[in-house]
């Protein structure tokens, strides 16, 4: 399937007292045009994926991970996107459900051609609005971004979204964790599901088998809404004595002697050498979540997929 993605609708009405977008060419802070790979030698820096004005942090949270540990995708996106017409392959894959939060690729790619165009501010149109490819200093990073925006559901049909009817950035603004874990497999070909952070009894060694079983496939982990606060000063959006957000989602980044390492999404920012009982902890307060692929050895039962 061959697909030519070009001004994917934006979102309106800006929550927060946002400023309004609109499409353009976003430019360096210096006001020169942006490469869109800055040294094609190198692979693709994972910490060149900073979040902008969209809501949905998780968006830029994988397209970190797949970079980060998945070289042979970031490999032949730099290849692609880097040609006379900027290209991108993705792949068709299911939509999840609640009963089972899994994705599976069909077998179908689809090839996107991407136009220059990326979301920037209306007051201030040189300066990017979506991946901040303006602080990256390339835009490859905003032409992952754009691909999502433009993938179609399974055999063509509307893609998955919070509200019916809504696409492009539109749509990923408001993505549900579904259509994290089916980006996490479109962006890969690789199958992906979700997982709840461990709680409760031996949580600490599930959660610390967990990452031990995905310890080289690309994975974030979030933490979700206050479940129970009794001392009522932990605020949404707060951050934790760990360093931690509450409602945000992180890259895991490393995984070293039982420490991980999270990327936020925001910038270059990491929260690391957390334990899995930190993780295990922050989860029974506030519910987490962890989006991966199956990799070689998937973790089961209580720790997902399978």
């Amino acid at each position: 399937m061959s697909l030519h993605v070009d001004r994917p609708d934006l979102p309106t009405g800006r929550p927060y007292g946002l400023p309004e977008l609109e499409h353009g060419q976003p430019l360096s802070l210096d006001g020169e045009p942006l490469p869109v790979v800055r040294d094609p030698a190198r692979p693709l820096n994972p910490e060149r994926v900073i979040s902008g004005a969209f809501v949905n942090c998780g968006v830029p949270a994988i397209i970190s991970a797949v970079v980060q540990d998945r070289p042979q995708v970031a490999q032949a996106w730099a290849e692609s996107l880097s040609g006379p017409q900027a290209r991108m392959d993705m792949f068709e894959a299911t939509e999840p459900t609640e009963d089972l939060p899994e994705s599976y690729p069909t077998g179908r790619a689809v090839d996107l051609t991407l136009t220059p165009d990326l979301p920037v501010y209306r007051d201030d149109p040189t300066i990017s609005a979506g991946v901040n490819v303006t602080l990256a200093e390339e835009t490859w990073p905003g032409y992952a971004e754009k691909a999502a925006a433009g993938m179609p559901g399974v055999d063509g049909a509307p893609p998955l979204s919070t509200v019916p009817g809504e696409t492009g950035y539109d749509r990923l603004e408001h993505l549900p964790n579904a259509g994290l874990i089916q980006l996490m497999a479109q962006y890969t070909g690789e199958p992906a599901y979700m997982g709840e952070v461990p709680t409760g009894d031996g949580a600490e060694q599930r959660m610390a088998a967990i990452l031990d079983a995905h310890a080289g496939d690309p994975m974030i982990i979030g933490f979700g809404q206050p479940t129970e606060d009794p001392s009522g000063l932990v605020m949404d959006g707060e951050q934790l004595d760990t360093g931690l957000y509450v409602n945000h989602a992180y890259t895991r980044r490393g995984y070293d002697d039982g420490l991980v390492d999270l990327r936020d999404p925001r910038g270059n920012e990491v929260v690391d050498q957390l334990t899995p009982a930190e993780l295990v902890e922050t989860a029974a307060r506030y519910g987490g979540y962890f989006i991966t692929t199956f990799g070689d050895n998937p973790a089961t039962g209580d720790a997902g997929g399978g």
